[in-house]
């Protein structure tokens, strides 16, 4: 599905042209039977010349439908048009004037049309009703909901405060409005990672917003994937409270990719690599054009150790504008495994902080008699790293009794990433005692005994152990 043209005279009603889109997008996906492609790769072709059968192949549908919202006043103009990309002609088109209050039964009797279509011309699959979700019937409060969803996918700290405040006026104006509690619950949590806030208080209102949400609608999925994300981030939590609540995201809806995103990389700091790679295989199958899934399918190939395909998903993800340093992160993991030292330069030549010691450190695996400069400068690092964890950089260059002590060090107090112990480069060392003492001081064997092992490490008796070999064995 494309994102339908605002035909209206005030470009300020673009919003809501991309949420009635949206809506018919997911009311669509809902409808069992139908693969429909997820809302980032739709909107990927916005305001791009592309004709009808290119985007099918891109998206890797058979049927596209495109459409156009006129907005004026009270009255709205909706026109749709459900085209097969085989033949490049339309099998439907129908223009609905209605007035604005009109908009839900306008998207649910489209929505409607565009199955029994489809119905008609596809034989040998059975296409289920496209549902409809827990709506407000008051238009107001569904115009700042669109407007608070349009400014909430733009991220940065003053779009997410705008939005939750957008979301806040919609529950004023209907305080049983599931959805805007859930996309509330969102910006709450996110405020934290996009400024200096106190982490714990704006957790603590992300988990607060999205009970009510799910109070209000228990099959709403994306609280439940957002109580997921905060209680990952929440101290003393364990690790089986997010994983079910992230199962149960998906469970309700299996074309959340951004559940499956998210719970995969929970599972990065799990040992689940298999498990992680599937999650992102399928958000990649409904969401081929999203940047953050190509980058994010990009580490579950690396940690299964396959560097040829963790590039080209990488690529991919730069390609399509992957903003950070995440995919870029993927490359010159890649490019480090497999010694391909200067193209590793080549990737960290972009102008970021934290690539300035990457660069360093790949001189010193090319040259090990700067190591000691390299670790001095790395002891010395006083800011946050987006890029590389610093233990990381220290196994890059081979100094693996430093790297291993220093991060069971980090895990005695609480600290290190754990998404690094089960990368290839470190996952050789699964066997080395300080390697199972992290383990052990992260409490990983109490949530594997609750959900299942990790892949590398297996339940003996009272014990376990851990081996790089045991992802070959069934």
């Amino acid at each position: 599905m494309l994102p339908f043209l605002n035909m209206s005279h005030d470009p300020e009603n673009e919003y809501f042209s991309d949420g009635v889109s949206e809506e018919l997008l997911n009311l669509l996906a809902q409808a069992g039977g139908l693969v429909v492609a997820s809302r980032t790769s739709s909107f990927y072709f916005k305001n791009k010349d592309v004709d009808i059968p290119q985007v099918a192949e891109r998206l890797n549908v058979r049927h596209v439908l495109e459409g156009s919202v006129r907005r004026a006043g009270n009255q709205v103009r909706v026109t749709a048009q459900l085209i097969d990309s085989r033949s490049d002609s339309h099998l439907w088109s129908q223009t609905f004037d209605r007035e604005l209050d009109d908009i839900f039964a306008v998207q649910d009797e489209i929505a409607q049309h565009i199955v029994d279509e489809l119905r008609n011309h596809i034989d040998g699959i059975a296409i289920g009703e496209p549902k409809s979700f827990s709506q407000t019937q008051n238009v107001e409060a569904y115009q700042l909901y669109l407007r608070g969803l349009s400014l909430l996918r733009l991220r940065g700290i003053d779009n997410i405060r705008n939005s939750a405040e957008l979301f806040a006026r919609a529950i004023d104006l209907d305080p049983t409005y599931a959805r805007a509690h859930a996309q509330l619950a969102v910006a709450y949590s996110l405020v934290p990672f996009y400024s200096d806030e106190p982490r714990e208080y704006w957790l603590r209102k992300g988990e607060e917003t999205a009970l009510r949400a799910i109070d209000l609608d228990p099959q709403l999925a994306i609280p439940h994937a957002t109580l997921a994300a905060v209680h990952q981030n929440m101290p003393g939590i364990p690790r089986e409270v997010p994983d079910a609540e992230f199962r149960k995201a998906i469970e309700l809806d299996p074309n959340y990719v951004t559940a499956r995103q998210w719970y995969a990389e929970f599972l990065m700091t799990t040992g689940k690599v298999r498990e992680l790679l599937s999650q992102l295989q399928q958000a990649h199958q409904k969401d081929p054009l999203a940047p953050v899934v190509n980058s994010a399918l990009a580490w579950g190939y690396l940690y299964n150790g396959d560097f040829e395909r963790a590039e080209r998903f990488a690529l991919t993800a730069l390609e399509l504008g992957m903003g950070g340093t995440w995919a870029e992160d993927t490359l010159g993991l890649v490019y480090i495994q497999t010694r391909q030292y200067q193209k590793a330069l080549h990737i960290f030549s972009k102008d970021h902080p934290d690539f300035a010691l990457n660069r360093m450190v790949v001189r010193a695996i090319i040259d090990p008699t700067l190591v000691p400069e390299a670790l001095e400068a790395i002891e010395n690092v006083d800011y946050f790293r987006i890029s590389y964890w610093p233990v990381e950089l220290i196994m890059m260059m081979g100094e693996t009794d430093l790297a291993l002590d220093a991060a069971v060090e980090q895990a005695r107090q609480g600290q290190g990433d754990l998404r690094v112990i089960w990368r290839p480069m470190w996952i050789t060392h699964a066997e080395d005692a300080r390697f199972k003492q992290i383990i052990k001081l992260k409490g990983l064997p109490e949530y594997w005994d609750a959900t299942g092992w990790a892949d590398f490490c297996r339940r003996e008796g009272d014990d376990f152990s851990c081996s790089a070999a045991y992802y070959s064995e069934p």
